[in-house]
């Protein structure tokens, strides 16, 4: 062999040793992991967190501190969870406040649209004959990171009727403080 031949096959040498390390290296910072492990299972169901409010600017209720907590986990077959909405007027006096359970949630990329059932409820603003507990109402909210957005059925609708099943409005409202965080799951 000349020495030309024997110099090539040193540095193939060289590589191949250097290939065989790193491969080593890389086996034994990853115990466990080979490509025939399936990627990590998509959540199993969809969630809706968070609080938010601010001020209403709408006629008559200029000022308004509104603020709504939502805790909703499942699916539109099986959901469970908690809302609670308050109201109060500028100088600080509980208009109406009342709390439920979810019977839906339903995801879609970004946004969230859950349902529940009102199971107690405090309204000093409201005329006496207005009986919230019972009613089903329906909020929709999209997660933007900083400028979340929530609606609520209600605010077009009053309290008259329950709204159907997984249903609620466009979310109209800019949250001024707090936030919310959706993450669904694809059907």
């Amino acid at each position: 062999m000349s020495s030309r031949q024997k110099s090539r096959v040193r540095r193939a040498g060289v590589v191949l040793t250097g290939l065989a390390a790193t491969l080593a290296a890389v086996a034994v910072a990853a115990p466990g992991a080979s490509a025939a492990e399936p990627a990590a299972a998509p959540p199993a169901e969809s969630h809706l967190v968070g609080k938010g409010g601010g001020k209403l600017h709408w006629p008559g209720f200029e000022n308004h501190p509104v603020r709504f907590e939502i805790n909703a986990h499942g699916n539109p077959a099986t959901s469970r969870g908690t809302f609670r909405v308050t109201h109060h007027l500028p100088d600080g006096t509980l208009f109406a406040q009342f709390d439920g359970e979810v019977d839906c949630l339903m995801t879609g990329g970004n946004t969230a649209v859950t349902t529940g059932v009102i199971k107690r409820a405090t309204v000093p603003g409201l005329p006496p004959n207005v009986q919230l507990v019972g009613k089903r109402v329906g909020f929709t909210v999209q997660d933007n990171g900083r400028a979340d957005r929530v609606g609520w059925s209600w605010a077009t609708n009053g309290f008259e009727e329950s709204v159907p099943r997984c249903s609620g409005p466009a979310p109209f409202y800019k949250v001024e403080q707090g936030g919310y965080v959706v993450r669904g799951v694809d059907f």
